[in-house]
């Protein structure tokens, strides 16, 4: 009996280690999960460098990922990355042709954000760039409206306190270049009301303490305007501001004013700046468009408020001739706003 107990205790142990090979064999060779956990359709991560971002904004079949760096791109390129430098022209030109998916409900706003920091960086190269692309025939009309818009913004908060520019920029000057419908006459009537010293007042005016800044759009304000005015009626483009955009033309003649208003009279080349905004409101003050005559008048009435009267009657050639066009305006100008406004800016 004892000896068929062990015998049997022994073919008990041998199968229970054959069992456990068995197990271990089993473990080695596992089973593959094949289900799908759907990690390719988790939400994109903001990107933290600037290529991460551009190879985002590249990212056409990724439609969130698209979304989510464009999200951050201001905010990546105001941190003013060490390759910011580097990538600057090419991330500007990359955010010009971005193209809206139609996913995106904030996508022009913040387009024109990114290219207004990025601008606001480094304005001596994106500038230049930004004009190369605005000329460019490869560039669409939206994009082309973006792209003053951004610049508009950008000269703006260049020519403000640094500490402020980004909440509170100068609303009129966005306000020209954005809004191409905005009621002059109030602007000059503004203007006007800003000039005019009234004695005996019962109105006790506080005095305003000038706030002291160093105005960082002045020393790039050239490389700014004089490309963007040189071309405009280059000949060579296969498009024609002068005849075929109209509301462009208009559009781009307030952006080279909002650019003399923001550089201010420390800019070196302001006299320069202005004598060739005059030349072409001087060229185009027959125009039919009654929106490029008020940008043409708009642009005008900057002058007198930069310029003292007798730098006016130096850097001004035909003054005699655009006082002469600024009566007939206010008395012959089919629309109504082009006669207010060429009132107001015979009252400056």
């Amino acid at each position: 009996m004892e000896a068929e107990t062990a015998v049997e205790i022994q073919s008990t142990l041998v199968d229970h280690e054959e069992e456990e090979a068995d197990s271990d064999d089993e473990d080695e060779f596992g089973q593959y999960d094949l289900r799908d956990d759907e990690s390719d359709l988790m939400a994109a991560k903001p990107p933290r460098f600037l290529r991460d971002c551009m190879d985002g904004l590249r990212d056409k079949a990724n439609v969130e990922r698209q979304s989510v760096a464009l999200k951050h791109a201001s905010t990546l390129i105001r941190e003013d990355l060490p390759d910011l430098s580097i990538l600057c022209v090419e991330f500007a030109r990359l955010l010009v042709h971005l193209e809206d998916t139609g996913s995106n409900e904030e996508f022009g706003t913040q387009k024109i954000q990114a290219l207004q920091a990025i601008a606001v960086m480094r304005p001596m190269q994106v500038g230049p760039a930004l004009c190369i692309e605005f000329y460019s025939n490869n560039t669409s009309l939206r994009n082309r409206y973006e792209v003053l818009q951004a610049l508009a913004k950008a000269a703006t908060e260049l020519s403000s306190p640094a500490d402020t520019t980004v909440e509170t920029p100068k609303k009129e000057a966005i306000a020209v270049a954005a809004v191409p419908n905005r009621p002059w006459t109030e602007v000059i009537a503004e203007r006007l009301e800003a000039k005019t010293r009234r004695w005996g007042s019962a109105v006790t005016r506080k005095s305003v303490q000038p706030v002291s800044f160093v105005n960082r759009f002045a020393p790039v304000a050239s490389w700014w305007f004089f490309p963007f005015i040189k071309s405009i009626d280059d000949s060579s483009l296969s498009w024609r501001l002068f005849t075929h955009e109209p509301n462009l033309l208009g559009q781009l003649i307030m952006t080279l004013a909002v650019f003399i208003e923001c550089a201010g009279p420390s800019c070196s080349f302001l006299g320069s700046m202005i004598q060739m905004l005059v030349q072409v409101i001087s060229a185009l003050r027959g125009h039919k468009e009654a929106f490029v005559r008020r940008a043409l008048l708009s642009a005008l009435s900057r002058v007198p408020l930069l310029l003292s009267a007798t730098a006016i009657y130096d850097s001004i050639s035909d003054l005699d001739d655009i006082l002469a066009w600024l009566q007939r305006s206010r008395l012959e100008d089919p629309d109504n706003d082009c006669r207010k406004l060429a009132a107001g800016c015979l009252g400056l």
